[in-house]
């Protein structure tokens, strides 16, 4: 099976790829005659032009498009290709019987966006998503899809926008969790959690919502915010009648000649009593707070570095008489280094993550701490090669001590058209 869908992406690669260079950039730099790099750096995070496009509904920051997408000459559709060969290894020290290593072709992924203009002041993205689990079954599902209500004070430079759907919230940068096999510990933390199915929603999971967002260039410092509001349901996870506030704010400053951004950010959740069984569930209220921050190197336009810190309380679950609670913290600390422009970007993170989960008198302690490291060879305009690799210890102590540790490394290639 798996040399079956081996033979099948070479030939659906090799079928497009002319077809995509000769388009040579996707569906928001080809109506505007920009290359991919003007909005993005070489592993997809948005630069400072890419933030200001995205603000302004997709649209060159100063202008406001008043054509729909439907009376353009280029259609607002891109595909994006990924796939991976990789390798894993699992080692642990008390249960020898999970060790295991593989390598498998193991993650195909094609990806179907589309977004632009509805009318002035309105815009729209979404993403659908089709990926193969590595035993030959496909998954496919909607990743996001929402409306963004523009520059309402009929300004060109997004300080003020509405959006309604399913959307990630804006973290320090835009996450592309199909891009990265290594996740951001912090963001993969539950945040809302039922013992009840189980069920639990993380920050990196896109949810449906709304928030206004948007950055103030008049005010001092012109700070990035956003608040939201959402349901905790992703679509596939629903907490009952769960809600979750967030809130971030993130002004520019400047350290001696260092460009940097400070961001501040406050989370609070609640999850009301199951109406179908109130014994089983009661109130529970979470709240994470955090601070992160982004240095640019101001010498050689070669360096960045991004770092995040968290605290998580969840009073999760009152179930009967027995008390449930988590308390953790974590963070990143991340160097992105272009060695060459536009060409080749290295990427070196250190996660970690501290945990505790009481129930009733039982405590349950866990540590976990990742390297990673990730190289981007952008060969063409819409080619992407990439080498990644991470390796995440965790450490338990209950009901023994135990250490386990997850080697992964894989290769492989992005394109889009």
């Amino acid at each position: 099976m798996i040399n079956f869908y081996r033979r099948v992406f070479a030939v659906l690669a090799f079928t497009l790829l002319p077809f995509s260079l000769a388009n040579a950039i996707p569906m928001f730099s080809r109506p505007n005659h920009i290359p991919c790099s003007a909005c993005h750096t070489g592993d997809f995070k948005l630069n400072d032009f890419g933030e200001l496009f995205d603000g302004n509904g997709y649209q060159l920051p100063g202008t406001i498009d008043r054509t729909p997408v439907w009376e353009n000459m280029i259609p607002p559709i891109s595909l994006a290709v990924q796939d991976r060969e990789s390798f894993t290894q699992t080692n642990d020290n008390l249960l020898p019987s999970n060790n295991s290593h593989a390598a498998t072709f193991n993650s195909q992924t094609a990806l179907l966006l589309s977004g632009g203009t509805i009318a002035p002041h309105v815009s729209y993205m979404t993403e659908y998503d089709v990926e193969n689990t590595g035993n030959g079954e496909l998954t496919a599902g909607l990743e996001y899809a929402f409306i963004n209500l523009n520059n309402l004070f009929n300004t060109d430079m997004g300080q003020f926008n509405i959006r309604l759907g399913k959307a990630r919230m804006e973290l320090p940068f835009e996450l592309t969790p199909e891009f990265y096999a290594a996740n951001y510990l912090i963001y993969n933390y539950p945040l809302l959690i039922s013992t009840i199915n189980p069920l639990a929603f993380q920050l990196q999971m896109a949810q449906y919502g709304a928030s206004v967002f948007g950055r103030w260039a008049e005010l001092p410092f012109s700070p990035d915010y956003q608040l939201a509001i959402s349901g905790g349901d992703a679509g596939e996870v629903n907490l009952q009648r769960a809600r979750l506030i967030y809130f971030r704010v993130a002004p520019e400053l400047t350290l001696g000649t260092i460009p940097t951004n400070i961001g501040l950010t406050l989370i609070s959740g609640s999850q009301t009593i199951d109406p179908s069984d109130p014994s089983l569930l009661d109130t529970n209220n979470s709240f994470t707070y955090g601070i992160d921050w982004q240095l640019q190197d101001p010498w050689i336009n070669m360096f960045t570095i991004w770092g995040q810190v968290m605290r998580f309380h969840n009073s999760n679950i009152q179930s009967i008489s027995s008390g449930f609670f988590q308390d953790a913290a974590g963070g990143y600390l991340e160097l992105d280094a272009v060695a060459i422009p536009e060409k080749l970007t290295l990427q070196a993170r250190y996660d970690w993550l501290q945990e505790q989960n009481v129930f009733a008198s039982v405590s349950n302690q866990q540590n976990l701490s990742q390297v990673s490291l990730t190289a981007r060879w952008h060969l063409m305009p819409n080619v992407h090669l990439f080498i990644e690799g991470y390796n995440l210890t965790t450490t338990t102590t209950y009901p023994a001590s135990d250490t386990q540790s997850h080697f992964y490394v894989s290769g492989g290639f992005f394109f889009g058209l």
